[in-house]
């Protein structure tokens, strides 16, 4: 069988248009990994930023405040404590999200760093307990399991006391 010029031609456009197929294809690959990229690092950025909201300098007296005299705080005070602790809860609703896209591995570590932190304290978990209705069911349990393995009282205060307690020690060994 003889291949005359036209049917080289057509092989050698089919086997480019295979080419350009697989260059597409390690595109679209490698912007789904930057993309991915940016969400983590957009997420770490978002979990930084509620560190960073609960001891700017007013609302570090704030919290400070829900932790040891919760029924003393204000309504103005329980407001900002409120929106901090939603923008919390957001945080997890878009965790767990990008984890059912297939974008993180795994949600349930914000999580796990934080409940513990924001929700264990007596307003903390006032509050959760009449949010907690609004949510997944996946991140009601996600937050219920945390509380459950938190001791009830203050984690922060706890955590702060451990600091002074090791500064006090550092300081009496000089």
């Amino acid at each position: 069988m003889r291949w005359n010029l036209n049917e080289w031609l057509r092989i050698a456009s089919n086997l480019a248009v295979l080419v350009g197929l697989a260059l597409i294809y390690a595109e679209i690959q490698n912007n789904t990994h930057v993309t991915r990229a940016l969400l983590v690092d957009s997420g770490y950025s978002q979990a930084s930023d509620v560190y960073s909201d609960f001891v700017d300098a007013g609302m570090a007296e704030v919290w400070t405040k829900s932790i040891t005299s919760p029924s003393e705080l204000t309504m103005a005070e329980r407001a900002q404590l409120n929106e901090r602790l939603e923008s919390l809860l957001i945080l997890y609703t878009r965790e767990r999200f990008f984890t059912n896209l297939d974008i993180y591995q795994e949600w349930e570590g914000i999580v796990r760093t934080t409940a513990g932190v924001f929700l264990a304290n007596p307003y903390g978990q006032a509050y959760w307990s009449v949010r907690r209705e609004s949510y997944n069911s996946e991140i009601v349990d996600a937050v219920d399991r945390v509380l459950a393995e938190s001791p009830a009282s203050n984690v922060y205060a706890d955590f702060d006391s451990a600091i002074l307690r090791e500064l006090e020690r550092r300081y009496e060994q000089e």
